[in-house]
């Protein structure tokens, strides 16, 4: 399975400090052989970014339960939230940007995949985060 990261600006509420969210969106398509099903069960927050679940709530966490089959596409709306908006935290990342991603192949292995965000998708994640926390550009 091949995973990776969009921005989804439409879905952002931003200038709010730590109650901003940030759309995205994980794409997974699928590989491997014929019949050989992924689900993806689970995303995982940052350092600088937690996971916000449909009811709006933030956690280290949040169920997905996508399947994905060998050359489907599937996308996954999601939102994230600055887990802190202090800029040193900010202007030190190294990990912000990378999220664990749980999956399940063919219903019995689980791993746990990091989807790192691509140079313009951290850019952007970046932006929002500035935005949203009110920190200088």
């Amino acid at each position: 399975m091949q995973l990776k990261l969009r921005r989804a600006p439409e879905r952002d509420v931003l200038d709010a400090g730590s109650s901003s969210v940030i759309g995205l969106d994980l794409v997974a398509v699928g590989t491997g052989a014929p019949g050989a099903v992924a689900v993806i069960e689970s995303i995982g927050g940052t350092v600088l970014l937690s996971v916000v679940d449909a009811d709006g709530q933030r956690g280290p966490s949040i169920p997905i339960d996508a399947r994905v089959s060998p050359g489907a596409r599937v996308t996954v709306p999601m939102a994230v939230a600055p887990a802190r908006c202090d800029p040193h935290a900010f202007a030190e990342d190294k990990q912000g940007t990378r999220f664990p991603v749980t999956v399940r192949l063919d219903g019995q292995h689980r791993v746990t995949l990091t989807v790192a965000a691509d140079d313009s998708t951290r850019a952007a994640l970046y932006d929002a985060i500035r935005r949203g926390c009110r920190l200088p550009g």
